[in-house]
């Protein structure tokens, strides 16, 4: 079940970075479970967010919002890209990936209802 979500949040990042996606398609992310210790696994899960925010961010709608919705989108894409950076070393960094959970879920905070 799990390798399904991955396999099907890969395809919706691809989607949304092909274009012509809203914010409403943006899904938010299954949460992952604490033990997760391999970085493979891990990797995958980080570049989906990082997928995402980069989507999100460059996404009109969200750009022009008078929320925070585009803060978190960016915030969400620097720290993701820099546990992303140590992960292909296969270096687990903590506070990375933990700021890069907590930005892509403050984004989803301000994601419409919908894209839950």
């Amino acid at each position: 079940m799990r390798a399904s979500w991955m396999t099907a949040a890969a395809l919706a990042a691809s989607a949304l970075l092909a274009g012509g996606a809203s914010a409403r398609d943006i899904k938010a992310p299954a949460p992952v479970a604490a033990e997760t210790t391999d970085a493979r696994t891990l990797r995958t899960e980080i570049e989906w967010r990082l997928a995402a925010a980069i989507a999100a961010s460059k996404m009109a709608e969200i750009q022009r919002a008078e929320d925070s919705r585009f803060l978190w989108a960016n915030e969400a894409k620097a720290a993701c890209g820099i546990a992303d950076g140590f992960l292909k070393s296969n270096t687990i960094e903590p506070d990375s990936v933990g700021r890069c959970y907590a930005f892509t879920a403050q984004l989803y905070i301000w994601l419409p209802a919908t894209a839950a």
